[in-house]
C-alpha cells in the first residue's frame, strides 16, 4: 500500500532526537529518504490483511497510519514517557485498532506466537543487547509470522547524510552496525528479503524474516 503521510501536527516530537521533522524537510532529499524506509516496510508486509501485529519503536506514530490499514490491531510501543499523548493524538484522528505501551525490548511482555507480524525501523542499531532483543522477537512472532526490520546502512555515505542534516552524535547511539545486525537476523529467522536504498551506495536496509 502506499504510505499514509498524516499532517505534521499530527505527530508528536517525542525527545530531542527524535526525527520527525525530517518527514517533513523542505529540503527534498531528506524527506524522501526518510519517507522511502516507511514506504519499504510496507512493500515488504505487502497487501495481506494481518490479525495481530506489533511495532517496536513507534516515536511519534508516522507509520501507524498505514499499519492500521493492514492489521486488525496493533500494538504500538516505545520506551519515551509521551506514549500516551501519542495515543491521544492518533485517536482523535480516527485510529482505533492501536494498543499503546511501553516496554523493555528485552522482555516483552506478552506470550510466546502472539503476534502474525512484527514491525522495527531504525531500532535495532540501538540496542546493545542485540541477541537477546532478536530473540524476543522470534519468541512472540508466530510460526510462520512476518518480521520486517530497517536499519541504516554503517558506511561513508550515510555517515556523511548524517553529518549533512547536523546529526554528529550518531556514533553515540548506534552500537550496531547493519552486517552484525543481519548476522544476528540469520541466526535466529530465515531472511526472506533484503531491499536496499538505493542500490549504491547504500543507504538503507528493509529486511523480511521468518522464523
Amino acid at each position: 500500500m502506499k504510505l499514509v503521510i498524516p499532517p505534521q501536527d499530527s505527530i508528536l516530537q517525542t525527545s530531542e532526537e527524535d526525527i520527525k521533522h525530517y518527514y517533513y524537510s523542505r529540503w527534498w532529499p531528506v524527506r524522501y529518504m526518510y519517507r522511502k524506509r516507511l514506504q519499504l516496510a510496507l512493500d515488504a508486509l505487502g497487501d495481506r490483511k494481518y490479525g495481530d501485529m506489533l511495532e517496536l519503536g513507534t516515536g511519534g506514530g508516522i507509520l501507524l497510519y498505514s499499519l492500521s490499514k493492514l492489521a486488525r490491531r496493533i500494538v504500538a510501543s516505545d520506551i519515551h514517557p509521551l506514549i500516551k499523548k501519542v495515543e491521544k493524538n492518533l485517536k482523535k484522528d480516527g485510529l482505533r485498532n492501536i494498543a499503546f505501551t511501553t516496554f523493555d525490548i528485552n522482555r516483552i511482555p506478552y506470550k510466546d506466537k502472539t503476534f502474525d507480524a512484527v514491525v522495527s525501523i531504525s531500532v535495532l542499531e540501538h540496542i546493545r543487547t542485540l541477541p537477546k532483543a532478536v530473540s524476543e522477537i522470534r519468541r512472540v512472532l508466530k510460526n510462520d509470522g512476518t518480521l520486517v526490520i530497517g536499519i541504516p546502512a554503517d558506511n561513508w555515505i550515510m555517515d556523511l547524510g548524517f553529518f549533512l542534516i547536523g546529526a554528529h552524535d550518531v556514533d553515540e547511539h548506534h552500537c550496531n552496525t547493519h552486517t552484525g545486525i543481519i548476522k544476528e537476523l540469520r541466526k535466529q529467522f530465515k531472511i526472506e528479503k533484503v531491499k536496499r536504498f538505493p542500490l549504491f551506495p547504500t543507504m538503507y536496509y528493509v529486511l523480511t524474516c521468518r522464523k
